[in-house]
């Protein structure tokens, strides 16, 4: 080991096409500036995908001039079902198919393979766990935080006092299978949204883009009878372009994106009578990148939020596009003075803990009213700059 070194640690977030990996120093701060992938090889089996994490990990410090013997742990997310301890489901995942990963230890054998600690969480959870720190900064152990995270599923993470909330199997902050009320959110006639699951009426049958493929775009395509989004798009194709519809203000988009904000602000409502946090985080993912006619440039949210790949902007790279935030939308009308704080309703988590909504997961200072910031308690200090 290489006294001299600054220390980091390896940031892996494992996708079912992709591993994105990164680098973090003591101080907090990033060492790769840029969204770096490599092929996470995971529909090739176990083997085939531990090779591609350890070259995932030389390709960082190859990147960043770092050697080997300056890491002291390594991070690692993967979608779920996974317990605690980094086992995947012994029934399989939507990322890992094969038989082989089935009860499959991923974290121990990663750590067995390149000799150092890893620790291990879900994707959701991991994105949760960003978002807290990011937010409240040097309070963050002092507060706690609900997120939701918007992608093929929906996923999430409940933090208190600083850390994550994984359960007795791991199965903690898996919002996506609860049940929320459907009474003024289906508009007539509209079926109850299915889940994959098997479950009827829950969050992820709505919001997410599952629940845009399977349900909400098929039912307002019969009311938006010629919609560009109709044939000869496929339902899958079409699903992942409502996103940019939606910000061209076409109403049929607008329409989707209403049920899924009030679904999550149902399941915030949830939240709130079970953990009471002091701020709610929403995360989108899975969104397909625009090209922009005018510049030639791409723009869009990263495929996932989550801790390897959370950066504000990336900067080009030889191999990858340029990602930017894409703007926001216009903000919703301030509620009036003499509703506000007035109670909870079907559609609101609680007076003064409004969602934080916007693209990715947004880092807000809740005194300056951003529209898009999650308010906290009074009591909460400004996170440092």
């Amino acid at each position: 080991m290489d006294p001299s070194a600054e220390p980091v640690v390896v940031g892996l977030d494992v996708g079912g096409t992709a591993t994105n990996v990164t680098l973090i120093n003591r101080a907090g701060h990033f060492l790769v500036d840029r969204l770096v992938e490599v092929p996470s090889r995971v529909l090739d089996g176990p083997p085939a995908a531990l090779d591609a994490l350890v070259r995932a990990i030389d390709h960082a410090l190859e990147l960043t001039g770092t050697p080997r013997s300056a890491i002291r742990s390594i991070g690692l997310d993967t979608p779920g079902p996974a317990s605690a301890d980094g086992v995947l489901s012994s029934r399989g995942g939507t990322n890992f198919g094969l038989p082989s990963w089935y009860g499959f230890d991923i974290r121990g054998a990663l750590e067995d393979r390149v000799g150092l600690p890893v620790v291990y969480n879900n994707d959701g959870n991991a994105a949760a766990l960003y978002a807290h720190v990011v937010h409240f900064g040097a309070d963050a152990e002092l507060r706690s935080s609900v997120a939701a995270i918007v992608g093929t599923g929906l996923g999430g993470g409940v933090i208190e006092s600083g850390r994550i909330v994984k359960g007795a199997t791991g199965g903690g902050g898996e919002f996506g299978h609860v049940h929320i009320p459907m009474d003024g959110l289906l508009a007539e006639g509209q079926p109850t949204p299915q889940c994959n699951c098997g479950f009827s009426g829950d969050v992820e049958g709505v919001a997410s883009l599952t629940g845009i493929m399977k349900n909400l775009l098929p039912y307002w395509l019969t009311r938006f009878e010629g919609h560009d989004l109709g044939p000869p798009h496929t339902i899958k194709e079409a699903a992942k372009l409502v996103r940019s519809y939606g910000e061209r203000g076409d109403p049929l988009a607008l329409k989707i994106f209403e049920q899924q904000a009030m679904a999550l602000g149902r399941l915030f409502t949830i939240a709130a009578n079970f953990t009471d946090p002091h701020a709610y985080f929403v995360g989108a993912a899975s969104w397909r990148p625009r090209r922009s006619s005018a510049t030639g440039s791409w723009s869009g949210y990263a495929s996932t939020p989550r801790s390897a790949r959370s950066r504000r902007r990336w900067r080009r790279s030889p191999s990858y596009p340029t990602w930017t935030w894409p703007a926001r939308a216009a903000p919703p009308s301030p509620p009036s003075p003499s509703s506000r704080g007035s109670g909870r309703s079907p559609c609101r988590p609680g007076p003064g803990r409004t969602p934080a909504v916007g693209g990715g997961i947004r880092a807000a200072r809740p005194t300056r009213r951003r529209w898009w910031a999650p308010r906290t308690r009074r009591s909460a200090r400004r996170p440092a700059r």
